[in-house]
């Protein structure tokens, strides 16, 4: 499957080759128990990630694909962060959470940084090879590695796989212009049950100016640890593990105009998916829009926009945030346009508000139009908004079907006259969905003893050629007090 076809194939690609690496594995692989299961939970959620990089060469994708679990990671495991191999739990599937999939895949990411791709690759080749059929277990797994290692990587296991949590580094920066250095002062600042007071891992410390730029290379391997690096001017942003070679909570004592540089002007993916998660640090620094504006405006690819529009809904609502996210709209991919959608329709009534609604009904996914008419129809802002939505020749009837399921959702009293008037119109329009007439039909028959319309209707439907509109009226009209519409 993965040297044979190309994600590109396949709109939701990325789930569907997580599933498959998962069904590959859970037949080629048993885990001895359920402490060890995190190996193939792990490597599934790992998966769409290394095929970008290893098959499709796309350092990018890679990278985005790692900042979008490590969200996931932070976010959902944050309650409760456990072990990988874990002895205790109460059900099976508890092991099967954020912990298991979205630490892991970084662990894994972590192990082909120190391994190297390809000794990575055979590494994983040769363990699911030599213990196909057999049950495994997380030593097992070691060993295999240990094979393809420079040096042993059981102390790697005992911090990232046997202990939980990850490195929590605060960093600090003093730029003396006599001397014409940088310090960059880390620590280390995480704490908790079975959480290591160290991790220890090389990292890279890199400063980078308009004329210059340093780096050095030192083992953290103490609760804090300095590094000097050549600056003759303070320097415009400072890089702690720009290559997001580890997996951590990192906080940098440099303003937000310093991240903005890092993520307009830096030249790896890496350094500006790390400048963009630092700017969740600044949701109420008003020059966050002017950093989010320009950091979209050096942003080519969709998936780097996408990582943009998840920090830009973040933001309070304001009208510059409202003008922010309708800027972004028409560039946006249809996964950003929804969210999108969703983040603008909880601000107030507005100009801003309305008009991006508006255009979003005009954009040719019916999947975003669908996600406009959820949030337009409740409203009833504009009858022709869902009319036109209801009489959609969308491919599949997304939008019909969006429309008329928050129809069927509405209160009796939202219902007017002009509402019962124009459904009965809409209803004999051509090309309606049947599934979706009888389910109009369904909705209008509370009203069929007060609206004659209603009655002549039903009437109507109760003659129609397709037998599921036919059972529809019958039904509805079944229920009917008034003995004269039943004969």
């Amino acid at each position: 499957f993965w040297y044979t076809r190309s994600t590109e194939d396949f709109a939701h690609a990325d789930q569907l080759l997580e599933q498959t690496t998962r069904f590959w594995l859970s037949n080629a692989l048993s885990a001895r128990d359920w402490a060890s299961s995190w190996i193939s939970s792990s490597f599934a959620s790992f998966a769409p990630g290394l095929y970008r990089l290893a098959f499709e060469r796309d350092t990018v994708a890679y990278y985005v694909h790692l900042s979008g679990l490590k969200t996931t990671y932070l976010s959902e495991g944050r309650s409760d962060f456990r072990p990988l191999d874990l002895l205790q739990w109460r059900t099976g599937a508890d092991l099967d959470d954020a912990q298991a999939r979205a630490k892991g895949a970084w662990v894994h990411h972590m192990l082909r940084v120190r391994l190297g791709t390809e000794a990575y690759l055979n590494a994983i080749e040769d363990f699911v090879g030599s213990s196909r059929g057999d049950m495994v277990e997380s030593v097992q797994f070691l060993e295999r590695l240990n094979l393809y290692a420079d040096s042993p990587l059981d102390a790697f296991f005992d911090q990232w796989v046997y202990e939980a949590g990850h490195p929590i580094v605060q960093a600090s920066i003093a730029h003396d212009a006599s001397a014409s250095t940088v310090t960059v002062r880390i620590e280390q600042t995480q704490e908790g049950y079975m959480i290591p007071p160290v991790f220890d891992f090389p990292v890279t410390i890199a400063a980078q100016s308009l004329f210059e730029s340093s780096e050095v290379v030192q083992l953290f391997d103490a609760r804090s640890i300095e590094a000097s690096l050549p600056a003759a001017i303070r320097p415009r942003y400072v890089l702690v593990d720009g290559m997001q070679e580890v997996l951590m909570e990192l906080t940098v004592d440099q303003p937000l105009i310093a991240w903005a540089a890092q993520a307009r002007y830096a030249t790896m993916a890496p350094a500006q998916l790390q400048a963009i998660e630092q700017f969740s640090g600044a949701l109420d620094d008003p020059a966050l829009v002017i950093a989010l504006r320009q950091a979209w405006q050096q942003a080519s690819r969709d998936d780097i926009r996408a990582r943009l529009v998840a920090a830009a809904i973040r933001l309070s609502p304001s009208a510059d945030a409202a003008n922010l996210l309708s800027e972004w709209f028409e560039r946006a991919n249809v996964d950003s346009q929804q969210s999108i959608i969703d983040r603008i329709a909880t601000y107030p009534q507005g100009p801003t508000r309305a008009a991006l609604l508006a255009k979003a009904l005009q954009q040719p996914d019916p999947r975003v139009i669908a996600r406009a008419v959820y949030h337009l129809l409740p409203e009833q802002v504009d009858s022709q908004l869902w009319e036109s939505a209801l009489i959609s020749e969308s491919p599949g009837d997304v939008i019909r079907r969006t429309a008329i399921a928050l129809f069927t959702e509405q209160q009796l009293s939202y219902l007017t006259e002009t509402d019962i008037e124009r459904t009965i119109r809409l209803m004999s329009r051509p090309g309606v969905a049947v599934d979706i007439r009888t389910r109009m039909i369904v909705r209008l028959g509370p009203y069929e003893a007060q609206r004659s319309a209603v009655r002549a209707s039903l009437i109507s439907y109760a003659q129609d050629p397709d037998p599921r509109i036919r059972a529809a009226a019958v039904a509805v009209m079944m229920r009917s007090e008034d003995r004269t519409i039943i004969s």
